[in-house]
Order: structure tokens, then C-alpha cells, then sequence
């Protein structure tokens, strides 16, 4: 496929944002609240204030770190052709869904309530049959598991319902470890896990320009277990950072830089990824927003990766504000998508995001699904050769006559226009006769379908059994024990 990948900003505007970035970190600093992070980034040359645990870095080991970062992160399915290589450069993007929402909407009556870990399974095992890459096994969050192992529950879950990798956020560095022994049972060992780890983890700052001790515990113990970290600044617009593109962009790029540059020295070569959440508040009613800007601004960190960093970018995408499926989802979540899409970020995600991430829906993820579809056909191009172009047929057809009967057309038809299967082309009298359903009744209709239909095979009963004692084991340590 030949370069087709858009440009928002010039390339002196590329530079002068990680100019600014650079200056900050030399100059203002970001504060990193670990000792033995301190105590690394003084010995690599930072000018770092113990009792404030400010650090400032040259410029020269920031860029030093980025040089480090490899080529390509290796993503892990349960089998090798389910295994994903992201790469800074990639010109197909993956995708993947949400994360995070405490509620979901019931694709049966269309009502939202708290999620449950049947929920989970539900929301795993979709996604799975689904066209997307990965599995957010984050969410829903359950309300029923005991918060202090949700998130390992929840990982347990993911490893029982998808052969795809997955992410996921630990809530903490116990979590992890859990977590971790997990991936290496269902894989088989450490080393065999740490070639292809089965999950990545996500890595959040406190905007503006701090790392949390536990944040940090989390990269020394994703560095030794070679688990992909997925680098999560989430500045806020106006509240968090300057209130412009460029400026919420900066602070995100100084987080994640910062991050980086700790994975670097601790272990050089440690996979990492561009994975920022970085949002705006409406001013008029108080909460994040979703639109044009949000999809400008994930375009944007996608080229800052691309260009700049050396990192794969996982960027949200198709997601909306809106509280349903209604003509406002739709177009943020196209909007959300297709600056991304063709921005060449490596993961574009946020399907299944309704009401600003507060809510889940699983129709809104196979509307999504199509949406990227759609978007990367469109970011393929158009190929023109003579084959294309049809001069043979267009002899034998010559003039006055149709080309519906001619090999031509059966051979190309289906590879040149794609046809969602959530569209209805029908006229109005055909619509009706066959209930008059709306896109979002269609996908829910098709949810339903996938969960009745789709098992992925199943893992070893013995590996079960280990999942389960080790969830048990986590929520014993807890003083939380499961009662079921």
C-alpha cells in the first residue's frame, strides 16, 4: 500500500511541541514519587531534588531513552496467529475497545445497570468473535467481586473467554502480581511468557507532570517480566494543562517521555507504547467532551509517536458522550475515529464507550467495529492499474450493453465496494414489512447472535483450576475470600 498517512501538524510544528517538551523536562521538571527511581535518574545525569522529588532531565538522556525503545512490541495470543506486532510506522492500525466503565447496557433489554462478572465474560467473549485485535479485560468492572481483586478476577475471566491479547490496569503492583503469575500458568512459564506476554498493562501519571509510587512500582515489575507498557498521561484540558491542543499534548508528551525514560534505565529495550487519554472539559456543563478536538488531538499524539518518539500509539477512537446510540454517537464516534485512523496511529480504541466512558455498550462495539472497517478500507486507497481501470471488459462490453453478467464484475465487486452488514438499503414499504428496526436495534440483534454462537476453545481444566486458586490465594491475602 503506498503512504497514505495524513499530516495534522507540519513538521516544524512536530518540532517545536517536543522542543517544548524537552524544555520542561530540563527545566521545570516532573515529580516522580519513588526513591529508587530517584536514585537511578540522578546516576543517569537528572538534577533530581530528593525532598521534593522533582526531577529535571537533559535532553540528551531523554533522547538517549527514546533510542532504546524497540522497533516492535510483541502482543501475545493465547496461539502465534493471534499474536500482534505493533510498530511506530504501521500503516493498518489496530484496534481495540473500551476500558474502565462501571456500567453497561443490557444488549437484550437495552437497560443500563452495574456490571457484573457475567458481564465480563459476555463483553470478552464478543470481542473475541469480533474483527478487533485486542481484548480490554478491564472492563465492565464488576461491582459484585470485591474491589481489592476485581482486576484480577477480571484477568482471569479474560484468559478463560479470548485467544487475542489483551490490556488491562492493574490497580496496584499486588495486582500485578497476580496478574503476572496468570499469564505465566496459561503460558507455560516466565521466559515463554516474557517472549510472548499474553497481556499488556497500563501505566497512568497524575497530570499535571507526576508519577504515583505506585505507578512506578508497576514499570520496575512490568520491566522484569518483559510485559508491553502502555504509556497513559491523561491531562486534562483547562483543568490539568493549558487549555489548546498543542498545550494538552505537551503535558501528555512530558508524562509519558518521563516514563519512558525510567523503563529505559531500568531495563533498555523495555517495550513500551503511546497509549495517552487525553481529553478537554466543556466549560459549560462541567464534564469531558468528545468531538472534533478529541479525534485532532489523537491525531496529533499519533504523528507525535510516529515521528518523534520511535513508539507504537495506542490513541482512542470511536467512542461519544452521548447516553445511546443516537445521531450524536454516531458522529463523535466517526469523528474520534477517522483523525486517528489516518494519522497512522498503531491502535485506535475507545469502541464501546457511551456516555463518556462512564457506560459500556456492546452494540455500540459492533457499530464500532464497522465504523474502523470502513475507515482503514478508506485509509487503503484506491489501486489503479489496468486491470482496475477495465479496459478488457470495457472492449467486450463496448457500447449500450451492462456490465452486471461479465467476469469482471463477479470478480471484483465484493473487493471494491464493502457493504456493512449494519446498513439497511431498503425503501421504506421493505423496512417496515420487517419490523422497522433502527442501527443500534440491528446491533444489538448481532450481539445477541455472537454470545449464543461464539466459544472460543477453552483452556485446560487444570489451568482453570490454577486460575482460581490463584484468585483465591489474592483475595485470602485481601482478607476479602470469595464466598463462591
Amino acid at each position: 500500500m503506498k503512504e497514505k498517512l495524513g499530516r495534522f501538524l507540519a513538521e516544524t510544528d512536530v518540532d517545536r511541541i517536543f522542543e517544548a517538551e524537552l524544555n520542561i523536562m530540563q527545566h521545570i521538571g516532573v515529580k516522580v514519587d519513588h526513591q529508587e527511581a530517584l536514585a537511578l535518574l540522578a546516576d543517569a545525569g537528572a538534577r533530581v531534588d530528593f525532598d521534593k522529588r522533582a526531577v529535571r532531565m537533559p535532553a540528551d538522556l531523554v533522547q538517549k531513552c527514546l533510542d532504546r525503545v524497540p522497533g516492535e512490541v510483541v502482543y501475545g495470543g493465547r496461539s502465534e496467529q493471534q499474536d500482534r506486532i505493533l510498530r511506530p510506522k504501521q500503516k493498518i492500525p489496530y484496534t481495540r475497545t473500551v476500558s474502565g466503565a462501571d456500567m453497561v447496557v443490557d444488549p437484550r433489554s437495552g437497560k443500563v445497570h452495574k456490571s457484573t462478572a457475567a458481564d465480563v465474560a459476555d463483553w470478552v467473549r464478543l470481542i473475541d468473535a469480533l474483527d478487533f485485535d485486542f481484548v480490554t479485560a478491564i472492563y465492565p468492572d464488576p461491582d459484585e467481586v470485591p474491589l481489592k481483586i476485581r482486576d484480577i478476577q477480571i484477568a482471569s475471566i479474560a484468559f478463560q473467554n479470548t485467544l487475542k491479547p489483551f490490556v488491562i490496569g492493574p490497580y496496584d503492583e499486588r495486582s500485578l502480581k497476580y496478574m503476572l503469575e496468570m499469564g505465566r500458568a496459561v503460558r507455560g512459564g516466565k521466559d515463554a511468557f516474557s517472549q510472548r506476554p499474553l497481556f499488556s498493562i497500563l501505566i497512568a501519571s497524575i497530570s499535571p507532570l507526576t508519577l504515583p509510587e505506585n505507578q512506578v512500582n508497576m514499570i520496575f515489575m512490568g520491566c522484569d517480566a518483559g510485559v508491553p507498557l502502555e504509556l497513559m498521561p491523561m491531562p486534562i484540558a483547562g483543568i490539568s494543562a493549558p487549555a489548546t491542543i498543542p498545550g494538552v499534548v505537551t503535558i501528555a508528551g512530558v508524562e509519558a517521555l518521563t516514563m519512558n525514560v525510567i523503563a529505559q534505565l531500568i531495563k533498555p529495550g523495555a517495550p513500551v507504547v503511546f497509549a495517552p487519554r487525553t481529553t478537554y472539559l466543556d466549560m459549560a456543563v462541567g464534564v469531558y467532551a468528545v468531538g472534533l478536538e478529541y479525534g485532532m488531538i489523537s491525531a496529533v499524539q499519533a504523528q507525535m509517536a510516529r515521528e518523534k518518539y520511535g513508539m507504537p500509539s495506542n490513541v482512542f477512537g470511536p467512542h461519544t458522550t452521548s447516553v445511546i446510540n443516537d445521531n450524536q454517537a454516531m458522529i463523535e464516534s466517526v469523528l474520534c475515529a477517522i483523525f486517528p485512523v489516518f494519522s497512522g496511529a498503531t491502535v485506535v480504541g475507545g469502541a464501546g464507550s457511551i456516555e463518556g466512558g462512564i457506560t459500556a455498550d456492546p452494540a455500540h462495539v459492533v457499530i464500532a467495529d464497522e465504523i474502523l472497517k470502513m475507515e482503514i478500507k478508506a485509509l487503503q486507497g484506491v489501486t489503479v492499474d489496468e486491470d482496475s481501470i477495465g479496459m478488457d471488459v470495457i472492449r467486450q462490453v463496448g457500447i449500450g450493453r451492462d456490465y452486471l453478467s461479465t467476469e469482471h464484475t463477479l470478480k471484483h465487486f465484493k473487493s471494491s465496494f464493502y457493504r456493512c452488514p449494519l446498513f439497511d438499503l431498503r425503501y421504506r414499504d421493505s423496512w417496515l414489512e420487517d419490523g422497522g428496526r433502527d442501527m443500534n436495534t440491528r446491533a444489538r440483534q448481532k450481539v445477541l447472535d455472537i454470545l449464543k454462537q461464539h466459544r472460543p476453545p477453552p483452556l485446560d481444566e487444570m489451568l482453570v483450576k490454577e486460575l482460581q486458586k490463584i484468585v483465591s490465594r489474592a483475595a485470602a491475602e485481601a482478607g476479602q475470600p470469595l464466598t463462591s
